[in-house]
């Protein structure tokens, strides 16, 4: 049994549709027992106006203790429905994928999670268990692979590195209750500064998975994915376990990837706390099949890159055509290992008033070979994280007001060694570092109803950050490599050693102001003006310079970076009208210092540069309609308009990398029997320059995939086609400044597969 005193102006409060993060606890427990508690239906029947009438003539007296039996849901795990309403309260652009959305497609990797969903750009990189090249608003846009930019998190934990950096392919969609994207600013309560925002994927719990199911899925390419999971309630705990192990032999020559992962939490629940604790190991391992010209992406897409051809004619210099990594030669690839240890606290004191505290400890063994102009480096890490949440609802001048002050921070070190990469094998070591980061966060939110159908948001956050090099390297030369004939000319068998130590502070604070104007519980506008704040990673300010594809790194040296920082205006609306739901937002972000990753017409790399100025502006827009009864239909259009803003050597070019326009569309029936099927196209409308001299374009593609599975009790059959029409295209491209006509820079997208799998749970 459970006792709170609470106000009659909570009992007059927003509707429990609007509650959430905990608040939809205190509001159940504000009114009266019910034996049968009116419908959401019932609820709203009522006009918005006659509603906010009736309240206001209601008294406003102190009630007497209320008594209430109440359930006993996870108090550290929010479920869908919670979630649901608590971003409701978000003036800005969020994303929600539950399961249905996860579940309707094979969910093997992030690109089926997160690759149509307004504001996300996921697109395959390799094709397999890989670095998905992810995009939120243009962050982490040109680094290849894409390893910064946004928060990732599991559970309200990061799963970045302290510097902020990440390695995607870790994330398991399948062992995931539900995934909450915070676009932008939106994602301060975890920390989150950048311009990407964060992703946090929610975990299963015994209360909301209390059963057992298994999962068997094999199709094109090699593919076998395979799940286990289960979980249940004992007394006052409850506990979740899941397993996967997916593999895939690749579409391409040299693309085999698998990854197994292990997921597992036990939750303690008394009255007023709860505590849980949370295991997760990923082991991931894929060949990298790297990229290639355009002319041989259209003509052999499942092949590999052999490295440049070098034209010598007497007399004349060295021609060199379609410059890029020599895979076959190099062999890159990536293994990783990767394991958590968390647990997360939360403890209702009374008077709506919850405090939430997280720690977790993160150990990621990573191994990457990459061609040999950068060589092959060795990272291991340890990241301690800690956050602290306070939550408070209490009128403020009879007005519903919502409270919440917060702290995260992190520390983390990395022991990482660079070796050349001689011909697919470890070779002479070339840097050793010690390298430390640490944040500290600290943020305020109040969100103020000023009126029942009005919400005030106002925000401030507060951020450090540290980035610390101790070069442990001690000798006075660093090795160089020669694996190929010219060009370029003959070089040194070693290089003066450069001190890489170095001890870097960046500050931001970012202010945020927003505003939500309710028709009604579901139906809203909303605007918001934010700062963001983003330092550099470790990546970014080491770099390795003079490589080729034929000779490995002639030097190694510190970048001197400034933080990336961003003010940006978003407006937009979402609700629902009769058998229509919409969700839109448009944004301009106005960039100082963005920071871009390049490499050159070779593929080698240039290192991190801050760019002066830079616009990201876009439109990110969801439509849902049923009809006729039976049919879903839903658009998901993306619209990205990224470019320098009067740069002295690009002008107002666009940068390189950005789709401006990206449309997914789906229509999906469903049978009262318990049959589905389900269309879908992603079309690619427009050229997309692959450099930021806007030089080299991707072409536009249009790919479809059938989907239908039937479900009969407890047991579910599901088969998938991708790729109907067997389309040959690019699915993604790296990022270049100024590309060459025949440069190696186009990533293949796999051809016509299909795949077929069996679920039952029990």
């Amino acid at each position: 049994m459970k006792q709170l005193t609470i106000g009659a102006w909570l009992a007059l409060a927003a509707p429990p549709v609007v509650a959430g993060d905990g608040w939809d606890r205190y509001a159940e427990a504000a009114a009266a027992p019910d034996p049968e508690p009116p419908s959401r239906q019932t609820e709203f029947a009522l006009p918005l106006g006659e509603r906010l009438a009736q309240a206001d003539s209601l008294p406003t007296a102190m009630l007497d203790t209320v008594v209430v039996e109440a359930e006993r849901p996870s108090l550290t795990q929010e479920n869908l429905t919670s979630a649901e309403e608590r971003l409701r309260l978000i003036p800005g652009g969020v994303n929600l994928i539950g399961p249905q959305a996860l579940d309707e497609k094979r969910s093997s990797s992030l690109v089926d999670a997160l690759g149509a969903q307004p504001g996300i750009i996921a697109r395959s990189f390799f094709g397999g268990n890989d670095q998905a090249r992810l995009n939120i608003r243009g962050s982490g846009l040109q680094q290849n692979p894409v390893q910064r930019g946004v928060r990732l998190l599991l559970d309200g934990l990061p799963v970045n590195l302290t510097d902020g950096s990440f390695i995607i392919g870790v994330l398991e969609p399948r062992t995931t209750q539900y995934i909450e994207v915070y676009r932008g600013a939106n994602g301060a309560r975890y920390g989150a500064t950048t311009l990407g925002g964060a992703i946090n994927f929610i975990a299963p719990t015994g209360y909301d998975h209390g059963f057992s199911r298994l999962a068997l899925e094999g199709g094109g390419f090699g593919f076998v994915s395979a799940l286990a999971a289960t979980g249940g309630q004992l007394g006052n705990g409850d506990y979740f376990a899941g397993l996967t192990h997916n593999q895939r032999d690749g579409f391409r020559d040299y693309s085999e990837s698998d990854r197994q992962s292990f997921s597992a939490n036990y939750g303690l629940r008394q009255a007023d706390w709860e505590t849980r604790f949370f295991l997760n190991y990923v082991h991931l391992d894929f060949e990298v099949p790297g990229p290639l010209p355009k002319a041989t992406l259209e003509s052999d897409p499942e092949s590999v890159h052999g490295g440049p051809v070098v034209i010598l004619n007497p007399g004349q210099p060295p021609i060199v055509t379609q410059p890029g990594p020599n895979v076959p030669r190099d062999r890159p690839e990536r293994k990783v290992e990767q394991a958590r240890l968390a647990n997360r606290t939360t403890l209702l004191l009374g008077n709506a008033q919850e405090i939430d505290a997280g720690l977790s400890y993160l150990r990621t063994d990573d191994t990457f070979r990459f061609p040999v102009s950068t060589g092959v480096v060795e990272s291991l890490s340890d990241d301690l994280a800690a956050e602290l949440r306070y939550r408070r609802l209490a009128p403020v001048a009879e007005r519903e007001n919502r409270f919440e002050l917060g702290m995260n921070a992190s520390w983390g070190q990395i022991d990482r060694r660079r070796f050349h990469n001689d011909r697919g094998i470890t070779g002479a070591l070339y840097a050793d570092n010690e390298l430390t980061a640490s944040n500290f966060t600290l943020f305020a939110e109040n969100t103020l109803f000023i009126r029942p159908e009005w919400a005030l948001v106002t925000a401030l956050q507060y951020s450090y950050a540290s980035r610390d090099s101790d070069d442990r390297y001690d000798l006075p030369t660093r090795p160089t490599l020669r694996v190929a004939g010219p060009p370029p000319g003959p070089i040194p068998p070693g290089v003066p050693t450069e001190d890489t130590s170095f001890n870097r502070d960046y500050h931001g604070f970012n202010p945020r102001l927003g505003l939500i104007y309710r028709f009604d519980p579901v139906n809203q506008l909303f605007f918001n003006v934010s700062r963001g704040f983003e330092p550099p990673t470790f990546d970014d300010l080491l770099t390795a310079t003079g490589g080729t594809p034929n000779s490995g790194p002639l030097g190694f040296t510190v970048k001197d970076l400034d933080a990336q920082t961003a003010t940006t205006f978003e407006i937009g609306t979402r609700g629902e009208y009769q058998r229509l739901r919409w969700n839109l937002a448009l944004y301009q972000a106005q960039l100082r210092d963005e920071l871009l990753s390049l490499r050159d017409a070779t593929g080698s790399p240039l290192g991190t540069v801050n760019a002066d100025r830079t616009l990201h502006r876009g439109l990110e827009l969801e439509l849902m309609l049923r009809f006729p009864e039976r049919l879903n239909w839903r658009l998901v259009y993306n619209y990205q308009d990224f470019h320098f803003d009067g740069d002295p050597v690009y002008g107002d070019n666009a940068l390189g990398g950005a789709p401006e326009h990206l449309i997914d569309a789906s229509v999906r029936y469903d049978h009262p029997n318990g049959f589905w099927a389900a269309a879908d196209v992603q079309w690619l409308p427009k050229k997309v320059p692959v450099d930021n001299a806007n030089t080299l374009f991707q072409d536009p593609y249009t790919v479809w995939g059938l989907r239908a599975g039937y479900r009969r009790g407890d047991l579910t059959v599901f088969a998938d086609a991708r790729n109907l029409f067997d389309e040959t295209y690019a699915s993604a491209t790296l990022v270049t400044d100024r590309a060459a006509p025949d440069q190696a820079a186009f990533l293949p997208g796999d051809g016509r597969s299909f795949s077929l799998g069996v679920a039952y749970r029990f």
